[in-house]
């Protein structure tokens, strides 16, 4: 018998959005490659359970529980042309480096509903259909005895239908040993009428090698009494295989990224290295601090990618311990004696992509060394703060000081300082929201949500 090669198989991430499928998946709902890229596993079931489903990975996200996670259910898809038709779901998850995935293996079940259907109307539709069923299907009296099985299952085991038929399953040695004491637990609870969730098992085929099998369970009543239990088991050998091939792929991908990011990191900390050998080379007070400006926020950016090499999570950054570590680094560079300038910070433990760090911590960057620079004249003693509170939905940044602030006529939306009209720029990056308080002292607060990822070139 050949391998099902009809399982559609699928990886989402948590959210839903599709990253890989295979082609089966393509012909299983009759969509072409380009369409399922970029979208939902939702789109491709029919709208009355999308909400539903949506729900079981939201309430995942926050509680680590999802009603489909290590089993298989039966639900309903939806075609591109607006068929509806039963199809079969089994959802494996697994996470790296923080992040969740999602495996489908998906099968049209169509023809096995129409059989189940069938059974039920009459012994011989039963025997002809018996036999049609791709599964290795096995019926079973409740005393552990084989009462009949399919061609399928004798071309997989290589026993014929006289090795097979009345033959206790515990003798026909098509199982490993480990594996046929957990059949012997499961049988008992099945032979009392127990429905059991589905679930994998291995057995030698005829030539001796290991196959994966997933096994479901019907029950056969004869009036009104249970009398046989029909096993039908799937061959999930090759979605054995493409489970590990996925997930070592995706290994990979996260080894390489961590690798990228760390290759990034050492080399911005060269070009910090050349600005501050530069800055050595040159009298002129302006263009040293110029460089020196330039080599903070070359520090600031490698200290991204940086933080992303040494965490588990290579798309998200904790906030706290970046700004944190900036600060500190600033105030280094700015060579202050201690408890001249003290700095205050009060950092909620909040994790942001990429996308939303990077220019977040060039904000704080130029905001703190414009109030190291210009705040505090002459060894004024003062302080400086940096708030970051998430409240609802958005984050408030906040960086002030109470030394000598703006003139009064200064208008921080229109100058010609490069720090500033960048701080400006950034906050436009972040679709934020930034304003200036003068009142006793020099305080900006930023506003804005964490931005969503954007592809890189």
């Amino acid at each position: 018998m050949a391998e099902n090669a009809i399982d559609g198989i699928i990886t989402t991430n948590s959210q839903g959005s599709i990253l890989y499928f295979n082609h089966s998946l393509m012909e299983i709902f009759g969509y072409k490659h380009e369409e399922l890229e970029n979208t939902k596993l939702t789109q491709l079931m029919p709208k009355r359970y999308r909400k539903e489903f949506l729900g079981g990975l939201k309430k995942f996200r926050t509680t680590g529980e999802h009603r489909l996670a290590g089993r298989t259910t039966e639900t309903t898809g939806l075609k591109k042309d607006g068929t509806e038709f039963p199809f079969e779901m089994s959802l494996t998850m697994w996470e790296i480096d923080g992040e969740i995935y999602f495996t489908s293996i998906i099968r049209d079940i169509t023809d096995r509903k129409e059989i189940e259907k069938s059974l039920k109307d009459s012994e011989k539709k039963y025997r002809t259909l018996f036999e049609a069923d791709p599964d290795y299907t096995i019926l079973l009296r409740l005393d552990g005895y084989l009462a009949d099985v399919s061609q399928a299952a004798m071309d997989i085991t290589g026993l014929t239908r006289d090795e097979l038929i009345g033959k206790h399953f515990m003798d026909l040695k098509i199982f490993p040993e480990e594996e046929l004491q957990l059949n012997i637990k499961r049988f008992s609870s099945l032979a009392k009428g127990e429905e059991l969730r589905p679930f994998e098992s291995r057995i030698y085929d005829a030539n001796g090698e290991i196959r994966f099998i997933e096994v479901k369970q019907t029950f056969i009543e004869l009036d009104n009494e249970l009398e046989y239990i029909l096993l039908i088991c799937s061959d999930i050998t090759q979605r054995k295989k493409d489970e590990d091939a996925i997930r070592t792929s995706l290994e990979e991908k996260q080894v390489l990224l961590q690798e990228i990011h760390h290759r990034v990191k050492n080399n911005m900390q060269i070009i910090s290295s050349l600005l501050n050998l530069q800055k050595q080379y040159v009298d002129d007070k302006e263009v040293v601090n110029i460089l020196m400006e330039s080599q903070n926020r070359v520090k600031s950016m490698a200290m991204i990618h940086e933080k992303l090499y040494q965490s588990k999570d290579l798309i998200h950054i904790e906030i706290s311990d970046y700004i944190e570590s900036l600060v500190k680094g600033l105030f280094y560079s700015y060579s202050l004696k201690i408890g001249v300038i003290t700095p205050i910070l009060k950092i909620e433990h909040i994790t942001l992509n990429m996308e939303t760090a990077v220019p977040l911590g060039l904000i704080v960057s130029e905001l703190v060394s414009n109030s190291l620079k210009h705040g505090f004249p002459e060894g004024r003693k003062g302080e400086i703060w940096v708030y970051l509170n998430k409240k609802d939905n958005k984050y408030i940044l906040t960086v002030g000081d109470n030394g000598v602030g703006f003139p009064e006529e200064f208008d921080f939306k229109n100058t010609e300082t490069l720090g500033l009209q960048l701080v400006n720029n950034l906050v436009n990056q972040l679709d934020g929201e930034i304003t200036l308080d003068m009142d006793h002292k020099t305080q900006f607060e930023i506003i804005f949500k964490e931005l969503k990822y954007k592809e890189r070139i």
